[in-house]
C-alpha cells in the first residue's frame, strides 16, 4: 500500500531497490550454499562466473534439464 500512495504522491517517493537486490543475493547465497556444502560469502557470490542465463531465447528452444546438485560434488564457479 505505501508503494501505491507513493506513486500516486501522496507520500514521500518509496525506493526498495536496494531491499529487493540485497534480500535476492541472499536468497543466492542460500542456494549456492545449500547446492556445494560450502559457506559462502558475499564477495564469493559477487566475483562468481556463473551464468545461468540461456545461451539463447526463444519459444522453441529446447532447454536442457539440469543435473541435481550434490553438496560436495556441485561445484561452485
Amino acid at each position: 500500500m505505501v508503494l501505491v500512495k507513493s506513486i500516486r504522491g501522496d507520500i514521500p517517493c518509496v525506493n526498495l531497490g536496494m531491499l529487493v537486490a540485497e534480500s535476492t543475493m541472499t536468497a543466492i547465497m542460500g542456494r549456492e550454499a545449500a547446492y556445494s556444502g560450502i559457506e559462502i560469502t558475499w564477495d564469493m557470490v559477487m566475483n562468481s562466473r556463473q551464468d545461468l542465463q540461456p545461451t539463447a531465447f526463444d519459444y522453441k528452444l529446447k532447454m536442457e534439464v539440469p543435473p541435481v546438485p550434490v553438496p560436495g560434488q556441485y561445484k561452485f564457479a
